[in-house]
């Protein structure tokens, strides 16, 4: 009883979710479903409770036995073992209260992953903006299980550049995900916010690559210069790219697309309509956009978004793209 009037509580005598974590655990056995639990957030980013149910749930899984075992990673031993992270920034989500709750890796699941041969050395950790992080994770673990759902397989960065056909020299880099393009004076980078591929079902395997670009539609798109806006120079520079295939030398990849994903739908046509004007008709139809408005600018925790993949993209050059089918 004393340890339960330590313990931090709502007003219905339940673990406050903002509490610092409160072990009461002796000892967590690691098992198979925690590794796929580890793997998806090492894989993806920070992720909430139902994404991680769906990536990691075996037969006959039951979803609140899984939330009570992701409390009690969280909460981790007496001892000082923990194995997962709320990261704080979730709680200024609209309605964060009553949402599902986000997780992050401890560096001790790092190392349990590294021991059981689960982590890849090419993963570099998210910089910059903690939601811009955390919707680009929501939309690659999305695309993992719509891949999975449509009956295709999906190919994380970390795969692509473990295959044979990534050159050495890109596996060494501090991040593989650094695209080269050459300028009159120098070599510049472009760094997508994540690459994966999409592998189709069929006698036949075809395959589809995809570097992603997440847009908060915090800054002006038209500007008198393309390379005024952050925006327009990652146009120019994925242009670059495209003319000169330099993705195919630089990651052992034979096709790529500029996927981005943005908040609204007027934005999206904005983004459009910029490429339309800045880029020529044989590359604009590979410049392709989708709106999420979860993640305005009172965003919240969406659902698994399955329609990444069974929706169209609207197309640079004004057609519709379906990632679905090749």
């Amino acid at each position: 009883m004393r340890y339960c009037l330590s313990m931090q509580t709502d007003t219905l005598f339940r673990r406050s979710r903002y509490a610092k974590p409160q072990p009461k655990d002796r000892i967590i056995a690691i098992n198979e479903r925690d590794l796929r639990i580890f793997e998806a957030i090492h894989r993806h980013g920070p992720l909430p409770t139902h994404y991680l149910f769906e990536l990691a749930k075996g037969q006959g899984d039951s979803f609140n036995a899984f939330k009570h075992r992701l409390t009690q990673l969280y909460n981790g031993t007496l001892d000082g073992k923990r194995y997962l992270l709320r990261p704080k920034q979730q709680y200024a989500a609209f309605n964060a209260r009553y949402q599902y709750l986000v997780y992050e890796l401890h560096s001790l699941s790092e190392v349990l992953l590294a021991e059981n041969g689960r982590f890849s050395p090419y993963i570099c950790s998210g910089k910059g903006h903690w939601v811009h992080q955390f919707m680009a994770a929501c939309v690659s673990a999305s695309m993992e299980l719509a891949a999975l759902k449509s009956g295709h397989r999906f190919i994380g960065k970390h795969e692509i550049f473990a295959r044979s056909s990534c050159p050495e020299s890109t596996r060494q880099m501090e991040n593989p995900l650094a695209l080269p393009h050459q300028t009159f004076s120098a070599t510049e980078y472009i760094v997508p916010d994540d690459l994966f591929g999409i592998e189709y079902a069929g006698i036949k395997p075809k395959y589809r690559f995809l570097a992603v670009e997440i847009d908060r539609n915090t800054e002006s798109v038209e500007r008198s210069n393309l390379r005024q806006s952050s925006f327009g120079r990652k146009i120019h520079a994925y242009l670059k790219v495209m003319r000169s295939r330099s993705y195919s030398a630089h990651w052992g990849i034979r096709n790529l697309r500029m996927c981005t994903v943005t908040t609204n739908r007027t934005h999206l046509r904005h983004l459009c309509a910029f490429v339309q004007k800045h880029v020529d008709a044989e590359f604009a139809g590979r410049f392709v956009f989708h709106a999420e408005p979860d993640f305005g600018s009172t965003w919240r925790i969406p659902p698994v978004m399955y329609d990444l993949l069974s929706r169209p993209w609207m197309q640079g050059d004004g057609g519709l793209f379906h990632i679905d089918h090749h």
